[in-house]
């Protein structure tokens, strides 16, 4: 039985993930690597910001100094931006609080969930947060949903992952989770138990019958 329900942050709570998107996006083009904000969240949606940077320097001299100075700098930025939530996300959690063991499990800093969270008057409904620094390996590595589940005293097995990236989705697949996608692809074409396209489709009855 599903008692524990761990969102992801970015692109499932607040609409950030196309804010990341574009930050990325300026902040390569910079550094003469041009990439749109698109092909960001296409490939690479998920991926901790050190990956993702380091991934795209290739084999410069100066690459791990240059990706601290981006992740500096991208970070900054994010934090003066305006902040939305996704449509659904704070009448889901409010709904789902009380009922289920609620956490975040993100691949941004605990500082920006925290930021968010706050933001979007969330902060109070999440006993448990998990950040990328906490974690060696970023999804879709399983570190950060098996490490955010033992904070709560958690079974893999009784925890639902709520993910709209590839990587966040099987990363909570092999963490031995449920999950279900928030995204546009067709239910084959993703590592997810359950596709959805609007957050107002999950209830108390689509997670039991998980």
């Amino acid at each position: 039985m599903i008692d524990t329900v761990i969102f992801d942050l970015d692109g499932v709570i607040s609409d950030t993930q196309k804010l990341h998107s574009a930050v990325e996006s300026e902040v390569l083009g910079c550094y003469g690597i041009e990439i749109s904000p698109e092909e960001v969240t296409q490939k690479f949606a998920g991926m901790p910001s050190k990956d993702f940077f380091r991934s795209l320097l290739g084999d410069r001299d100066n690459a791990d100094a240059l990706c601290r100075e981006m992740i500096r700098w991208k970070w900054e930025k994010l934090l003066v931006l305006d902040i939305e939530p996704v449509p659904g996300a704070a009448e889901l959690i409010e709904r789902l609080h009380g009922k289920y063991k609620l956490a975040v499990a993100s691949s941004s800093s605990v500082k920006f969930v925290e930021h968010v969270l706050h933001k979007l008057g969330l902060r109070a409904k999440f006993p448990v947060i998990t950040g990328i620094e906490e974690v060696s390996r970023g999804k879709p590595d399983p570190e950060i949903f098996l490490l955010t589940a033992k904070k709560l005293d958690s079974p893999p097995g009784r925890c639902v992952v709520i993910e709209d990236a590839l990587h966040g989705m099987s990363a909570a697949k092999r963490a031995g989770m449920k999950c279900i996608g928030l995204t546009a692809e067709a239910p084959g074409a993703v590592p997810a138990d359950l596709v959805v396209r609007k957050l107002n489709e999950i209830n108390e009855s689509v997670i039991g019958g998980l």
